[in-house]
């Protein structure tokens, strides 16, 4: 019996840049499916056409797609059904949740699905359905379960069994609701990742990134698994041990996505436990090989040595990412459990900046044991390396954390009911917001307000500082390879406007695909030569 799977990205509102970027979990699932004999097809709605669709009135007048509605999540997820009815008959959807803002038009399409008739059951899977799937599908029953780790062992394995409910447990990584109790399913590993079908960017699988209604941006993955906060998980099922591929097919993944894209040549390495060994390895693999191609990564700054930033920009990188919480060396040991000094921070900062690589600082703040002098230490870290990035977040309480778990030893005070609320995407589930950033928690001898002011004081130093804010590793080397890095203003101006019309957003697609192709003769001439370890030669 041949098998299918509806594979959805339904971004939420607003819409970032990265939306409009391929998804590599979709991908990679639906490569993943097809080598099992399932019939995949990822319909990815973050394109140029939803938004057209969605428009109403006049192109001279786009409706404003920056702002939140409700009204658009609802028309969003009934367009999305609609084509789902017209061009597949699926046994399984799956929904990509990568971000808290995914989950409303999820659950809009979701409850559409139930009403109409459809049938098959609704995973979700992806970055936010990892850490909150077992929230999710408690709060909102149109939502089956929820993929924890590893679809692309799930899938196929859920599929299998996808119509007789009582053998769901039996599926690896899966959370779900039986008779009002979450159940959790063993935990189930892809051991390598090199033994992984590369993820599958077609026509016949992802049509709209062969039609060019996505930028060409591929994330590419290196490592997947270990801690995902900065003070690590407490429940066992929340860590998976970190699983590596090698730099050679990593290498062989770009070269497969440049010559079956018209030679895109631009790539995130995502690879946020990746350790130096594996950050140098991977620069040594590229820099050899006949093309260099442009990329952004994340890179931890404990591991970081003096060779690290001339081998990474030697390789191909043009921007790399920091998780920097403080520039109080207190907190840093005290509270965030980090062996790292402030002056190391500054001295590899420097690194960077000597090797040309754009430099996007992520500051966490405020945390229970922030004060006005914690924040102005902070200030004069980002005063003395001026980066070109900085991105500041309050800290994100994940389920089974220990920060949720031991949230009085830390200091916050969360209400599990308004938790849940904010889990799910509701109204009335933050305690406080600004800039966008809604925060479902309060602090121990700090009122809601008070952290507010707190929070709002520091983006204004920051701003003081000419430090642009707001800008992520891809979206700094897209401004790179549009040569609007050095006018942080104007690329701005381009975040906050693109995606509020199809039009816009159809001329900054064509403009950077044009940019991302690489020429066929391209070569690299120049060899690498590696900064010495040692003075007085």
């Amino acid at each position: 019996m041949n098998r299918s799977v509806a594979l959805l990205y339904l971004p939420g509102f607003p819409w970032h840049l990265e939306d409009a970027m391929p998804q590599r979990v979709l991908a990679s699932c639906a490569s993943n499916l097809a080598c099992e004999g399932i019939t995949p097809l990822v319909l990815d709605f973050g394109t140029p056409e939803t938004l057209a669709a969605l428009e109403c009135g006049p192109a001279e007048s786009p409706t404003p797609y920056s702002l939140h509605s409700d009204a658009l999540a609802y028309d969003l997820a009934k367009l999305a059904l609609a084509r789902l009815q017209d061009t597949f008959q699926p046994d399984i959807v799956a929904l990509q949740l990568e971000r808290r803002k995914d989950v409303q038009p999820a659950r809009e399409f979701a409850r559409l699905a139930k009403v109409s008739g459809l049938k098959c059951p609704i995973l979700l899977v992806g970055a936010y359905a990892s850490s909150y799937g077992g929230l999710l599908v408690e709060h909102e029953l149109a939502f089956d379960a929820a993929v924890t780790e590893d679809p692309e062992l799930t899938l196929p394995a859920f599929s299998a069994c996808h119509t007789d409910r009582d053998s769901w447990a039996e599926v690896p990584n899966l959370v779900f609701c039986r008779a009002g109790k979450r159940i959790r399913t063993r935990r189930e590993l892809v051991n390598r990742l090199d033994r992984l079908a590369p993820p599958d960017y077609s026509a016949r699988f992802y049509p709209a990134v062969a039609d060019r209604q996505k930028l060409l941006l591929f994330d590419i993955e290196q490592t997947r698994g270990g801690n995902r906060s900065l003070l690590g998980p407490v429940a066992p099922w929340s860590v998976s041990p970190v699983r590596k591929k090698s730099p050679s097919v990593v290498a062989q993944e770009m070269d497969l996505i440049r010559t079956s894209n018209g030679g895109a040549n631009a790539f995130h390495v995502s690879a946020p436990t990746a350790d130096q060994e594996s950050v140098e390895h991977l620069s040594y693999e590229l820099r050899g090989r006949a093309r260099t191609p442009f990329y952004s990564r994340h890179c931890s700054m404990e591991l970081f040595d003096a060779v690290t930033p001339q081998a990474l920009h030697a390789s191909g990188c043009r921007t790399v990412s920091f998780d920097i919480p403080t520039g109080s060396q207190r907190l840093l040991e005290d509270f965030y459990g980090l062996n790292l000094g402030v002056s190391q921070i500054e001295r590899n900062l420097h690194r960077c900046q000597h090797a040309q690589l754009h430099r996007v600082v992520n500051l966490t703040f405020p945390c229970p044991a922030d004060d006005r002098h914690t924040s102005a230490e902070t200030v004069r870290l980002v005063q003395r390396t001026m980066p070109e990035t900085v991105n500041l977040a309050p800290p994100e309480l994940r389920p089974e954390s220990t920060w949720r778990e031991w949230q009085q030893t830390y200091g916050f005070r969360v209400d599990d009911e308004r938790y849940t609320l904010w889990a799910a995407g509701e109204r009335g589930g933050a305690a406080w917001s600004a800039y966008g950033h809604q925060v479902p928690y309060g602090m121990t001898g700090c009122g809601v307000e008070d952290a507010r002011r707190a929070y709002c004081g520091l983006v204004r130093a920051i701003h003081e500082t000419s430090v642009p804010m707001g800008r992520t590793p891809k979206e700094a080397l897209l401004a790179w390879m549009l040569d609007l890095d050095e006018s942080p203003e104007e690329f701005g101006v381009m975040q906050r406007r693109v995606l509020d019309s199809s039009r816009t957003a159809a001329t900054l697609i064509e403009a950077f695909n044009a940019c991302a192709a690489l020429p066929t003769n391209s070569m690299v001439f120049l060899p690498f030569v590696p900064e010495l370890r040692a003075v007085g030669n």
